[in-house]
């Protein structure tokens, strides 16, 4: 109930009102840690969805974020998942100098942290910067370790669709999606709007749609469920028979 009266108060930008609930959940039974985790995921889901939205995100929102993420990033410098974070609001605000230093930060503490080195490579890549050094951070996260591929093709797919090289990025990202299943809801959705994109690209638009289908029933309320909806319209992208083997 609590979740559901903050993503109203987020979403209405009742930020005073938003801190208050989350007041609650802090004060609520659950485990302390477990609960800061909580009012950090929601805000952060928001703001994903208001840069899906191509919407401004309020200093205020952001403020939110940082100072629920400060006490867990003391406790674990370290976890890839408080860092990311706190660079993806950075990025959201427009401040990509601090967005990049996070995980440079990171990289330098813990030299063998793989996840550093890809998430900067992906950032990387979603701005069109630097293409070079992103290849070469995630060709460093795949050496250090290759169990996490799943994700650092991904990333390499990306950056090969922004070289224009769409062959290799479906090639990529497809080898990507297959080793995925469907309870990483929202890294699915995320590598089949990237596959949409690249199939738009090369003009299979029947298969660009399909991904954007099964993005959009993966994850609805995501933020790349939100993009996919998008391009769905924008194709105007109903009923798509075609099928991609991803198994």
């Amino acid at each position: 109930v609590l979740g559901v009266l903050a993503e109203g108060a987020l979403a209405a930008g009742e930020w005073d009102l938003a801190k208050e609930i989350f007041g609650q959940v802090l004060d609520s039974p659950l485990d302390r840690k477990l609960a800061v985790v909580s009012c950090v995921e929601q805000v952060s889901d928001h703001i994903q969805l208001r840069v899906a939205r191509k919407e401004k995100v309020p200093q205020e929102l952001a403020s939110l974020a940082f100072e629920y993420l400060k006490p867990l990033a003391s406790l674990h410098p370290a976890h890839i998942w408080y860092v990311t974070l706190g660079s993806d609001v950075a990025e959201a605000t427009g401040d990509l100098q601090q967005a990049e230093k996070v995980f440079k930060m990171t990289m330098e503490a813990y030299p063998r942290d793989s996840s550093s080195f890809n998430n900067l490579a992906y950032l990387l890549a979603r701005r069109g910067t630097d293409l070079d050094r992103a290849q070469e951070l995630v060709e460093k996260a795949m050496l250090l370790e290759p169990k996490h591929n799943v994700y650092y093709l991904d990333t390499a797919g990306w950056i090969a669709f922004k070289r224009g090289d769409f062959e290799r990025a479906r090639d990529l990202l497809l080898a990507s999606l297959r080793q995925m299943n469907r309870n990483q809801g929202q890294s699915v959705s995320e590598s089949l709007w990237h596959l949409g994109r690249v199939y738009e690209e090369m003009g299979s638009t029947d298969s660009a749609i399909w991904c954007y289908q099964k993005a959009l029933r993966i994850a609805p309320s995501g933020a790349f469920g939100v993009r996919s909806q998008q391009a769905l319209e924008r194709l105007g992208g109903t009923g798509s028979t075609r099928s991609l083997e991803l198994e």
